[in-house]
């Protein structure tokens, strides 16, 4: 079966430099939810 959604390489970068993600690729089959939890702050 087929990914409904598929995300490759995701990048996330503050402003002051921090790296909260750093190339995480990941699918989130049909009919599941996905979370990325994390520090807030």
């Amino acid at each position: 079966m087929q990914p409904h959604l598929s995300f490759t390489s995701l990048v996330r970068r503050f402003p002051d430099g921090v790296r909260a993600l750093d190339d995480v690729s990941f699918d989130v089959p049909n009919g599941e939810f996905c979370v990325v939890l994390g520090r807030s702050g």
